[in-house]
């Protein structure tokens, strides 16, 4: 094995050479030399368009003050606002589409936001001045005014025509996704 390695080292370098390809002179390269710019720091008049945020300002008072005065060009801002998630609520009317409700459920959380299921036999016109979703699926219609509404077939049958499951489910995208 040791000569065969040998041999095949001292053929490799016999065609370099033949073809012009070896260098007997090793090639070192010469080490750059980095020279450290320094950002020149922006007056006070030209401000960042967005504020720099610190979470839990109020516990690290001194940090924040120190921050406030030694870069009075940086705005910061103590609270930051929580935006408004949607939300979709499912309303579960029989027992045995629980299956495919928790599954639906889970798909819309995956790809889009929190869902809720909800017994729907429980729902009153209260429940919703209370709580809002951007999207309510249910079995049956609603008496009384609702935010966008799909009604749900039984899950019985999405389960048997994937052609009605996925008309389903375009329509939730269509309903939850950004435009």
């Amino acid at each position: 094995m040791k000569n065969e390695l040998h041999a095949l080292v001292t053929d490799t370098l016999a065609f370099f050479k033949e073809e012009d390809l070896y260098c007997s002179k090793v090639f070192v390269p010469k080490p750059k030399t980095v020279s450290k710019k320094v950002a020149p720091t922006p007056s006070p008049a030209e401000k960042p368009k967005e504020p720099v945020s610190i979470k839990n300002a109020t516990s690290d008072v001194a940090l924040f003050t120190k921050i406030e005065r030694h870069l009075p060009m940086i705005p910061l801002t103590k609270h930051i606002p929580i935006p408004k998630t949607t939300q979709v609520a499912i309303l579960v009317y029989d027992a045995k589409d629980l299956f495919f409700l928790k599954k639906l459920a889970k798909a819309i959380q995956d790809q889009f936001c929190p869902v809720r299921l909800i017994d729907g036999k429980k729902v009153t016109d209260e429940f919703f001045e209370k709580n809002s979703f951007s999207l309510l699926l249910s079995q049956k219609k609603m008496p009384w005014p609702t935010p966008k509404c799909i009604l749900l077939a039984s899950g019985e049958a999405y389960q048997k025509n994937s052609a009605l499951k996925k008309q389903l489910w375009k329509e939730i995208c269509n309903h939850l996704s950004p435009k």
